[in-house]
């Protein structure tokens, strides 16, 4: 297997945040026609069914080792997702973008208990960049917590710690995943049980069909999960957790850009000068720490 440069996957890092960050018009337009539990649930289900067929002939391949990390990380996907949609009901999406950025600190504190050992200063001093940036971008206002938002407030800080909780595992495991597509399978298929049951325990299940809502899961289902899982799976083995949690806060910085080509929405102060330190912090990032 050749070998990859960390700059070659910092790039295709780059490329996920991107993606992640185009689902935003998306989602925003097709929830008008769908409850948000129902739209992850398909988008997860779709993308598992599609990828069945590669999957099929290498079942009795199946471990447990990857069919347990699957299982783990499948389930921290489905509760994160589900905690900042039940959590966008409540509070804007600018709260839910910088809480949800407070992966990128939690990461270094979790590692150590991974066996990854403990990030580097500048690793830590970036990701503290990029938190300030991402407070600048979206112009949270955390002097506005009140008791009506504590609770969306916290489900989406369970979304911080989900996401925080996946890289930095699956960093510990990627290095033995040896059968990208059959993992990548499970993980999508577990990722949907808990939206779905969600879905169907509501009762809400009314779809109404048309061309927005379906663009907007072809995007996901193509695009923003079953490519983006597979080049995350693929690629951060080659850098660092705290480094890709770095990379992971240029997602705000895409949707923004992608809100003013798609939404006509207005580049602002706040999005030139937090985009900034956030990009300055990622460049600082790349340099070699001394050891």
């Amino acid at each position: 297997m050749p070998k990859i440069s960390s700059r070659t996957a910092t790039l295709y890092l780059l490329l996920v945040s991107l993606i992640w960050g185009g689902t935003f018009p998306f989602i925003r337009n097709s929830v008008h026609y769908i409850s948000p539990a129902g739209f992850v649930a398909i988008r997860f289900s779709v993308a598992a069914l599609l990828l069945l067929p590669l999957a099929l002939p290498r079942f009795k391949s199946t471990q447990r080792p990857l069919l347990i990390a699957a299982i783990v990380l499948g389930l921290l996907t489905g509760i994160g997702y589900f905690a900042q949609t039940a959590g966008l009901q409540t509070i804007s999406s600018a709260q839910s973008a910088f809480i949800t950025a407070l992966a990128v600190i939690l990461i270094p504190f979790f590692a150590p208990f991974f066996g990854l050992g403990r990030p580097h200063l500048l690793e830590i001093v970036c990701a503290a960049g990029c938190l300030f940036g991402v407070y600048i971008l979206t112009g949270a206002h955390l002097g506005h917590i009140s008791q009506a938002t504590l609770f969306a407030d916290g489900l989406t800080f369970i979304c911080a710690i989900t996401t925080a909780l996946s890289i930095v595992y699956l960093q510990k495991i990627s290095a033995k995943i040896h059968d990208y597509r059959l993992f990548i399978f499970y993980q999508i298929l577990f990722s949907a049980f808990i939206p779905l049951g969600i879905f169907i325990d509501a009762g809400h299940t009314t779809i109404h069909w048309n061309t927005v809502l379906i663009l907007g899961l072809l995007y996901c289902i193509l695009l923003s999960t079953a490519l983006t899982i597979y080049l995350q799976t693929k690629y951060q083995r080659y850098t660092t957790p705290t480094k890709t949690g770095i990379i992971f806060t240029m997602e705000p910085v895409f949707a923004s850009l992608f809100a003013f080509l798609f939404n006509h929405e207005a580049i602002t102060r706040s999005l030139l000068i937090g985009g900034g330190i956030i990009l300055v912090s990622l460049l600082l990032s790349e340099l070699k720490p001394k050891s």
